[in-house]
C-alpha cells in the first residue's frame, strides 16, 4: 500500500510534490515546537496560567492572521506568505527564549507570533494547493491532512521527548 502511494507521490508535479513534504514537514515540526514552548514556559516559571495565556494567544492570533492574509494575498504571493508563516515559528520560538523573565507580556507576544505563522500557514495552505494542481489531485491532496496527521501529532512528541528508549511511556496510562 505504501508503495502505491509513493508512486502517485512521484506522479505529482514538482510543485505539489514540494507542497506535499512541506505538509508533512509542517506536521511533524509544530507538535515538537508547541511540547518545546509549553515545557520551556513551565520550567521556568512554575505557572500553569502562563501555559494557557501562551495556547490563548496562539488560537487569538490565527483568525487575526487568517483575516490579514486576505489583505496580503491582493499584494504578495501566497507562496512568499506560506514560507513567512514557517519562518514566523522560528522567530516566535527566538522570542520566548529570549525573554529574561516570563512576563505576561511577552508570553503573550510569543503566543500571538506563533498564532501569526499558525494562520498564515493554514491561510495559504489550500490557496497553493488550489493554484498547484491542474485536475481533480486538488481535493485529495488538501483531505490528505486528515489522514496522516494524527499519528504524526500522536507520535511527534513521543519522539521528540526522546521517549522511544521506553515506548510504553508513550502509551495511556491506566489508573
Amino acid at each position: 500500500m505504501l508503495k502505491k502511494e509513493l508512486e502517485v507521490f512521484k506522479s505529482q508535479s514538482k510543485n505539489v510534490r514540494i507542497l506535499l513534504s512541506a505538509f508533512m514537514l509542517y506536521a511533524f515540526v509544530m507538535p515538537v515546537m508547541n511540547v518545546f514552548v509549553g515545557s520551556y514556559i513551565m520550567r521556568n516559571s512554575q505557572d500553569v496560567g502562563k501555559v494557557v495565556l501562551y495556547q490563548l494567544m496562539i488560537y487569538t492570533g490565527i483568525p487575526v492572521t487568517a483575516w490579514l492574509n486576505g489583505y496580503l494575498l491582493n499584494r504578495m504571493k501566497g507562496s512568499w506568505l506560506y514560507a513567512a508563516g514557517m519562518f514566523l515559528s522560528g522567530i516566535s520560538m527566538f522570542v520566548m527564549t529570549s525573554i529574561k523573565s516570563l512576563d505576561n507580556t511577552g508570553i503573550a507576544v510569543a503566543g500571538l507570533l506563533m498564532g501569526g505563522a499558525a494562520g498564515l500557514f493554514w491561510s495559504n495552505r489550500n490557496y497553493l494547493v488550489l493554484k498547484s494542481t491542474t485536475d481533480g489531485t486538488a481535493i485529495i491532496i488538501r483531505d490528505s491532512n486528515p489522514l496522516w496527521e494524527p499519528s504524526v501529532v500522536s507520535s511527534s512528541p513521543c519522539l521528540s521527548a526522546g521517549r522511544l528508549r521506553s515506548p510504553q511511556n508513550c502509551l495511556p496510562r491506566q489508573m
